[in-house]
């Protein structure tokens, strides 16, 4: 018989993992379609009513019906949340109730248009991030979405119509949904829907006629929706296969990098990447090379760059900055660490006078490495690096010039007026090392600069003819050519080792940054001090005012009063809290309340968000550069990890004292026990013997030894408590488990508890077809004696008690239930723990040790026990232990011992 296959348990770790991370994360339902009209709202209201129909609480968040009577007569009978307004510019709009929604807690709520940008205002930017922080809060939604809103899609969408649509959805996002319903509709069918006014209004219908709605663009749309629902199809179906074993997978995986720059084009690339691993099931990289020209980009161009690479991991990339002066070099190095593939390239138009001597990217990573795999995608247009730069910039470019032509100034002058004394190879040393100091100062392109002015300089003042560009020996023209080479190689190379030695520099500065602060934070044993060289660092590295806020034991972020109004900026306590909680960045840089002035950082630990940490920069410019915001969440992961680890530190600590001084109680009850033991033994025997003398004994002082005899049996009781709990924790009891019929160890406590109270109301119910069990009677006893005991004790001696035992398929349950004043449900659970009762505002005998044993005792032999409340009142104890099939020898011996009886 063929063996079925086994599952991979790190596949199945992998999906253990994900779905405890997603938890208790709700579910998502994506109405998917080629364009608009096609009927997606219709039918997520169709499937909407179908959910309420089956119990399902639905409520409409937000829902366009465009004027369509069809479906806006869908939405009756659902609860509508309000919408809230939102003011912008002197105008009011009505948004999404995000707020509403989380405090309605409804099991499914409807959500249309899922690209929807919101108004400058609102907490989020887009409605896809309304509807994700809708889910991490356990809500299950229902939403909309057409095929030109997908990140990926977004450039081909462009190209088939003509039209940039900016409202877009991360294809991360939408690969989460559980489950993605294709609403279909024939091309020829859309429009004449069109036509009817059922999608626009007549004149909005006729333009969008002749632009979108153009029979070929809702083919080709069609098509683009129809292979997308297929890759979320069997994107399912691989997780369904791996999860059950179904097919061996490979474990080596495709990894693909993509080079980004400042050029427009680099967007262009990244979503060509996201396809290409999209379709391999391939994890990709996206890297952008520093070069020492890029180096000297403005803000502007180096924000682009981030925008790119915010993109691309919108679409679920990994992203890098790396620093190099060759760039196939660089990539390739990288993509040797990283065990990369292949490669996504752009192919460069060879145009222009910009492009002379430009070495293809493409064709120098191929000879580097051929083993990669390149995909290269289209032609993209290359630029000139200067325009990048902005225009505040380039009012500075003269000043390197303008140096350089002054220092050349004064080397002609010099070697001017010594030249009867120097050689021409002197003076061209010296125009050399002008050359070298403007190169190491001010970059490649002012030490280029050097080279030309300098060869022409010599030529004109130091070359005979003077003072003329001929030459009198044409040898001078291949003097001219070494001295320019050597010129612009000196040049070159020094530029190269200033840019190595910045970027070294950088390194080590952030190097020793994170050092610094890694070294403190170890050093630091109590949270405020953590805290205090967390605000001092991050202070002092970004010249902000920086806040570090904890939480209380509710997870209720604590805001300080003097970091609210004392400091002159305010905290926004619900932004800080939705960061605490959501375990993203929010503020100033991010998608979330990007007005805000400060940027929200959580403190991630291993286990848990610690806290977050504040920060209002004094200017906008730091959260732009990417660098600036990856050390400061470097910095964030320190600081959680270290408040992590001392919140473990004080935990162990705890532990230790509770654990010693348990053991320190347990012995001394012990040791006092022992000593209390025999007198009182002394005590109870005697008074035994008194009531048994009734009739020589005054009736007044009867009554006194009865007394006095009861309170000595029931210490003992509690002494004999002490010494079983001290006997259980130290390991000294050892379970002697026999098989033997339930109801004699039931009525050895049941004739002890009626001993100590004559007439007792209690009812015993033991079937007899109850079957043998395997347990230590001894130690049984004393949890029917403690559980009767409990029952008197709360219930009177009034009250019935009933003692019941049943038998289910794989457990045996005995049941003692009384009808006395019952058990909070918040303190069920606390009634088992040492030393506490059930009822602590009255003085009962006792000091709560009877429940402890019993849970001891069963949960020794595989059994469980717990407390319910009765209706009207009273409490119900189940003791469950394992209802196991006794081996037949002993089976047949006392079904002999029975007949015999019988």
């Amino acid at each position: 018989m063929e063996e079925s296959p086994r599952p991979d348990p790190d596949d199945l770790l992998r999906k253990i993992q994900q779905e405890e991370a997603e938890h208790p994360r709700g579910h998502l339902k994506v109405f998917f379609g080629a364009s608009a009209g096609v009927g997606k709202t219709y039918a997520m209201l169709q499937h909407a009513h179908q959910k309420s129909k089956d119990g399902v609480h639905v409520t409409v968040g937000i829902v366009e019906t465009h004027g369509r009577e069809e479906t806006a007569s869908l939405l009756e009978g659902f609860e509508q949340i309000p919408l809230v307004p939102v003011s912008y510019r002197g105008r009011s709009f009505e948004e999404l109730n995000l707020d509403g929604i989380l405090e309605r807690k409804p099991q499914l709520v409807l959500v249309d248009e899922l690209a929807h940008t919101n108004v400058p205002g609102a907490r989020h930017k887009k409605r896809w991030q309304d509807v994700e922080e809708i889910l991490n809060a356990g809500i299950d939604v229902y939403t909309t979405l057409n095929v030109q809103h997908l990140d990926s899609l977004n450039d081909i969408v462009g190209q088939i119509t003509g039209i940039h649509v900016r409202e877009t959805v991360p294809d991360r996002f939408f690969e989460k949904a559980e489950e993605v319903a294709l609403i279909d509709l024939p091309p020829d069918e859309l429009i004449r829907r069109l036509d009817e006014g059922k999608i626009y209004i007549p004149k909005q219908a006729e333009k969008a006629t002749q632009s979108f709605f153009r029979r070929g663009n809702l083919i080709a749309l069609r098509e683009l929706a129809l292979r997308r629902t297929a890759d979320s199809v069997d994107s399912k179906m691989r997780e369904y296969r791996t999860g059950r074993g179904i097919k061996q997978l490979w474990q080596t995986k495709e990894r693909i990098l993509v080079c980004v720059g400042p050029h427009p084009e680099s967007e262009r690339l990244v979503r060509a990447a996201s396809r290409i691993a999209s379709a391999l099931h391939a994890d990709w990289i996206a890297v952008y090379v520093e070069t020492p020209d890029l180096a000297q980009l403005s803000l502007e161009s180096r924000s682009r760059i981030f925008t790119t690479l915010k993109i691309a991991e919108d679409l679920g990339a990994h992203t890098s900055t790396v620093s190099g002066t060759d760039v196939p070099q660089t990539l390739i190095a990288f993509a040797r660490e990283h065990n990369v593939t292949a490669m996504v390239l752009g192919k460069a138009r060879k145009k222009g006078i910009w492009n002379w001597g430009r070495k293809d990217l493409t064709n120098e990573i191929s000879q580097l490495d051929p083993s990669l795999l390149l995909h290269v995608i289209g032609e993209a247009q290359t630029s000139k690096p200067r325009q990048s730069i902005s225009r505040r910039a380039s009012k500075f470019l003269w000043k390197p010039y303008g140096i350089a032509s002054l220092i050349l100034a004064f080397v002609t002058i010099g070697c001017t007026l010594l030249y009867p004394y120097l050689d021409l190879a002197n003076i061209i040393m010296a125009y050399l090392v002008a050359v070298v100091f403007i190169a190491f100062r001010h970059g490649r392109n002012p030490g280029l600069f050097t080279s030309i002015l300098g060869v022409l300089c010599f030529d004109i003042f130091f070359v005979p003819p003077r003072f003329s560009l001929g030459v009198q020996d044409s040898r001078h023209l291949m003097t001219f050519a070494i001295m320019l080479g050597v010129a612009v190689l000196v040049g070159t190379l020094t530029s190269k080792l200033k840019f190595q030695a910045t970027v070294a520099a950088r390194r080590e500065h952030r190097a020793d940054i994170l050092y610094q602060v890694g070294r403190e934070l170890a050093n630091s044993l109590t949270v405020e001090k953590a805290v205090e060289v967390a605000v001092h660092h991050i202070s002092g590295i970004f010249s902000a005012r920086t806040r570090v806020l904890l939480p209380d034991a509710q997870d209720k972020l604590q805001i300080p009063q003097n970091g609210v109004e004392g400091e002159g900026w305010k905290i926004d306590e619900g932004l800080a809290q939705w960061c605490f909680e959501n375990r993203k960045p929010a503020g100033m840089g991010t998608d979330t309340v990007s007005q805000s002035s400060v940027r929200y950082v959580p403190l991630p630990g291993t286990m848990k968000i610690r806290g977050v940490v504040a920060v209002e920069f004094a200017s906008a410019d730091f959260v732009r550069l990417p660098e600036q915001v990856r050390l400061l969440e470097t910095i964030a992961t320190q600081v959680g990890q270290t408040l992590e680890r001392i919140h473990y530190i004080e935990v162990a600590q705890d532990s230790i004292v509770r654990m010693e001084t348990e053991r320190l109680r347990n012995t001394l009850l012990a040791s006092v026990s022992h000593d209390i033991r025999t007198p009182l033994a002394a005590l109870v025997g005697q008074t035994g013997n008194l009531l048994t003398l009734q009739d020589s004994i005054p009736r007044e002082m009867r009554h006194i030894v009865q007394n006095i005899h009861q309170d000595a049996e029931r210490l003992g009781n509690i002494v004999r408590n002490i010494l079983d709990m001290a006997s259980l924790q130290s390991g000294q009891v050892q379970i002697k488990k026999a098989w033997q019929p339930i109801d004699e160890v039931i009525g050895v406590s049941v004739a002890e508890i009626l001993r100590l109270y004559p007439g007792l109301p209690l009812d015993v119910d033991i079937p007899e077809s109850i079957p043998l069990v395997e347990i230590d009677s001894v130690l049984f006893d004393r949890v029917f004696s403690n559980l009767l005991g409990n029952a008197v004790k709360y219930a009177g001696l009034q009250a019935p008690i009933l003692l019941s035992v049943r038998a289910l398929p794989d457990e045996i349950r005995i049941y003692v239930e009384d009808e006395g004043p019952g058990i909070p449900e918040i303190k069920q659970n606390a009634v088992f723990e040492k030393f506490k009762r059930g009822d602590e505002e009255h003085s009962l005998p006792g000091v709560g040790l009877g429940l402890s044993i019993c849970r001891a005792i069963v949960e020794a032999h595989s059994g469980k026990i717990w407390v319910e409340n009765r209706s009207p009142k009273g409490a119900r104890f189940v003791v469950s232990i394992p209802n196991r099939k006794p081996p037949e020898n002993i089976q047949a011996a006392w079904e002999a011992h029975d007949t015999e009886l019988s």
